[in-house]
């Protein structure tokens, strides 16, 4: 079903990759947050959103219609592969995009 979710103030420690699924009719907010190492998998309608959160690795795999608009990636690098119509917006610095698309995929961004 469908399913709306904020999260805030979390800090990844360590390296290891943490993951988010996101299925579905799904958004989730995070805000104010540190990720060192992320794997983010979403299909079907699904929408996250990075706010005022320092990122470094993303690794995403998506399909469906997927929105994922990243703030403050910190020399970032975003890998996997996406498929279907994928939005991604980033602010931030994105020193390497090794991301894999096929359909209709926009990556747009600001390099700060």
């Amino acid at each position: 079903g469908a399913s709306k979710i904020n999260m805030a103030d979390f800090t990844q420690n360590n390296t290891n990759q943490l993951g988010l699924d996101l299925s579905g009719a799904s958004e989730l907010i995070i805000s104010n947050s540190n990720y060192k190492n992320i794997k983010i998998d979403m299909s079907g309608a699904s929408n996250l959103k990075f706010k005022n959160s320092e990122l470094e690795l993303v690794n995403l795999y998506a399909s469906g219609v997927s929105t994922l608009e990243l703030d403050h990636l910190i020399h970032g690098k975003l890998t996997g592969n996406s498929s279907g119509m994928t939005n991604i917006h980033y602010n931030g610095t994105l020193d390497e995009n090794a991301l894999d698309s096929s359909g209709i995929s926009n990556i747009s961004g600001v390099n700060n």
